[in-house]
C-alpha cells in the first residue's frame, strides 16, 4: 500500500522540483514565466518512471496553465507527451492513455503558444525534435525563455550553409588544382571576356579594388588568370589602388592549400604568385555560401566563378535511375531539378547584385548544354564513352552486385543542374525580372566547348596508360566523391564506405586504362559577362 501511494507522492514532489527550477531561472533572469515553460517543465520533471509519474503530475499542469487562461489543442499537447512521456516498458501503454486523457481536458490546456509565426504546432514540434531536454533562449518582454520557431528563411540560410560539397584529398594538399587539368583551360577560355570587364570600368586608384572568386575550391585555378588581372590593373594604375582578393567557398573548402600556395608552399602552375609579385594586395578567404549574401552591399568591384554555380542549394528530390539529372529518364524529377535551378540561379543573381558596387561587373562560367543537349563529359560517337553515363551506370552495377543497396543507388544524386542557355538568359530577359529591377543586365554570352585535357595529352603524347588513367579518375573523384559518399547509408562504418569508394573509382579507373582513347571529359561551358547598373 505504502509503494501505491509514494508513486503519486514521488511525483508530486518531482513536479514541485521542476516546479522550483524553472521559477528560479526565470527570477534569475528577471522575465515573466511563459505559458510555453509548462512543457519544459513537464520535460524536466518527467525521468525514467515518467508514466507512473504523469497521474500526479497532470492535475499540476492543468492548474497551472488554467491561470493563464489559455488553451492548447488536442494535437498540440499530443505532441509534446508523444515523446516527453515514456522511456520504460510500458511507454505504448501510456501513450494512449495520456491521450485519451488530454482529449478529454483539451479545454483546459493553452490553445496556441506565444510568437509561433501564425503556426501553433511549431514551437510543439521544435521541443519534439530538441527532446532531450528543453532548448531555450533568452527573449525580451514577456516572453520569457522562448523556444522559437524556425521560420522559413532561417530554414533556407540553415540549409545553404549546409556542405553540399566536401572537397576529396588531405587539407592542405593541394589535391583538386593540382589534379584539376581542365579547369586551367577553362579559365584560359574565360579570359578574354574577363579583361574586356577590366578593361571597360571606371576604377578609382584611390579607393580599394575587391576581386571576389566564388565557389573557388582551393583556388589554385583561377590565380594564373588573376594573376593577368592584377598584372593589367597595375600597367594601368601602377601600386594603386590596393587590391583585395577574396575566395569565396564553403566552410568546408580546403584554404589551407589556398594559403599555401599564395606563398610558395605548393607548386603554382607558372611558378608565379600575385600576391609575391605586386605590390599592394591583399588576400583573404569567405567561409560562406554563395546562395547568402557573403559581403556588404557594394562590396565587390569585379566577380568572378568558373564551375561552381551549377551545384544546388539542396536536393529537390531523389533521381531514381541516375546519378546527374543530364542521364535520367525520370522526366518528373528531371522537372523538379529545373524548378530548383532556377530558383537558386535567381538567388544567386540577387545575392550578387547586392555585393556588387554600381557599376561593378561579374563573369561566370557555368556548365551547360548546347543546341542539341550536349552537356560535355564525351561526345555521344560511336566507340567513346560518356563520363557522365559511365559513373552513373558504374554505380548501378555495383547495386545490382550487391556490393550497395537499391536503396543506396536511388540516394546517391549529384545535386547540381546543366542549365541551359535559355535558363541562364531567363533573369535578364524581362525588363520586370526581379534581377533586372536590382540593376543587372547581360553584357554578353558565349558557349563553347573546352576540350579534355587528359584526352588530348593522350592523343599527343601517349604514355603510361595506368598513370593517365589514374589522372583522369582523380579529377573526376575530385568532384564527385562526396556524393557518392553521401548516398551510401549511415548504418555503414566509415571505414566500409571508404572501402566501397575505392573498389568503384578503382574500376572506373581499370575501365579508363583499357582502353584510355574512348573516355573523355570534354566540359560545355556558358560565359556570361554581367553588369550592376
Amino acid at each position: 500500500m505504502l509503494m501505491v501511494l509514494g508513486k503519486p507522492v514521488i511525483a508530486v514532489v518531482a513536479a514541485g522540483i521542476g516546479w522550483i527550477r524553472i521559477e528560479a531561472e526565470t527570477e534569475k533572469l528577471g522575465v515573466k514565466f511563459s505559458c510555453r515553460h509548462a512543457f519544459s517543465w513537464i520535460r524536466l520533471t518527467l525521468s525514467e518512471p515518467g508514466a507512473l509519474m504523469f497521474a500526479g503530475l497532470l492535475p499540476i499542469v492543468f492548474k497551472i496553465t488554467g491561470e493563464f487562461g489559455k488553451e492548447v489543442s488536442a494535437g498540440d499537447a499530443a505532441l509534446a507527451v508523444q515523446l516527453n512521456a515514456c522511456t520504460v516498458l510500458f511507454s505504448s501503454i501510456w501513450h494512449l492513455v495520456m491521450w485519451i486523457i488530454i482529449m478529454k481536458n483539451k479545454s483546459k490546456l493553452i490553445h496556441h503558444f506565444v510568437d509561433v509565426n501564425e503556426d501553433k504546432y511549431m514551437n510543439a514540434f521544435m521541443l519534439i525534435k530538441l527532446s532531450v531536454y528543453p532548448v531555450i533562449r533568452l527573449g525580451s518582454g514577456d516572453k520569457g525563455l522562448a523556444t522559437e520557431p524556425e521560420s522559413e528563411q532561417a530554414r533556407q540560410q540553415n540549409e545553404n550553409s549546409t556542405p553540399h560539397y566536401i572537397p576529396y584529398g588531405e587539407d592542405g594538399s593541394g589535391f583538386y588544382s593540382d589534379n584539376a587539368l581542365g579547369y586551367y583551360n577553362i579559365m584560359e577560355n574565360a579570359k578574354p571576356m574577363v579583361m574586356a570587364a577590366i578593361n571597360s570600368m571606371e576604377i578609382d586608384p584611390k579607393h580599394v579594388f575587391n576581386i571576389v572568386d566564388y565557389g573557388s575550391a582551393d583556388g589554385g585555378t583561377s590565380m594564373p588568370l588573376f594573376y593577368q588581372v592584377i598584372k593589367k590593373l597595375r600597367e594601368r594604375y601602377g601600386d594603386s589602388p590596393p587590391i583585395h582578393v577574396t575566395y569565396e567557398d564553403q566552410p568546408v573548402a580546403d584554404f589551407k592549400s589556398l594559403f599555401m600556395r599564395l606563398q610558395g608552399l605548393l607548386p603554382m602552375p607558372d611558378n608565379h604568385s600575385y600576391l609575391k609579385d605586386f605590390h599592394n594586395v591583399y588576400v583573404g578567404a569567405c567561409g560562406m555560401s554563395f546562395f547568402d549574401q557573403c559581403f556588404e552591399d557594394g562590396f565587390v568591384n569585379f566577380g568572378f566563378s568558373s564551375t561552381a554555380m551549377h551545384w544546388l542549394s539542396r536536393g529537390p528530390c531523389p533521381l531514381p535511375d541516375a546519378v546527374f539529372h543530364m542521364v535520367s529518364s525520370c522526366g518528373e524529377a528531371k522537372e523538379q531539378f529545373a524548378t530548383q535551378a532556377a530558383q537558386d540561379w535567381e538567388t544567386i543573381l540577387l545575392q550578387r547584385a547586392r555585393e556588387l558596387t554600381p557599376g561593378g561587373h561579374m563573369v561566370i562560367v557555368n556548365c551547360t548544354s548546347d543546341e542539341s543537349g550536349y552537356y560535355g563529359g564525351g561526345r555521344w560517337t560511336f566507340g567513346h564513352v560518356n563520363m557522365c553515363q559511365k559513373l552513373s551506370s558504374l554505380w548501378h552495377n555495383f547495386a545490382q552486385r550487391g556490393k550497395i543497396t537499391k536503396e543506396e543507388f536511388v540516394n546517391t544524386n549529384m545535386f547540381a543542374y546543366w542549365r541551359s542557355q535559355a535558363e541562364m538568359q531567363a533573369p535578364f530577359v524581362n525588363e520586370n525580372s526581379r534581377v533586372r529591377k536590382a540593376g543587372l543586365t547581360l553584357v554578353s554570352q558565349e558557349t563553347k566547348p573546352t576540350p579534355c585535357a587528359f584526352q588530348a595529352r593522350w592523343q599527343k603524347e601517349g604514355g603510361d596508360a595506368r598513370q593517365h588513367a589514374k589522372q583522369f579518375v582523380n579529377m573526376c573523384r575530385s568532384w564527385s566523391n562526396h556524393a557518392f559518399h553521401a548516398g551510401l547509408s549511415n548504418k555503414r562504418t566509415e571505414e566500409e564506405k571508404a572501402a566501397i569508394l575505392e573498389s568503384f573509382f578503382k574500376e572506373y579507373e581499370d575501365e579508363v586504362a583499357a582502353a584510355p582513347e574512348k573516355h573523355d571529359m570534354e566540359v560545355m561551358s556558358c560565359f556570361l559577362h554581367i553588369k550592376r547598373n
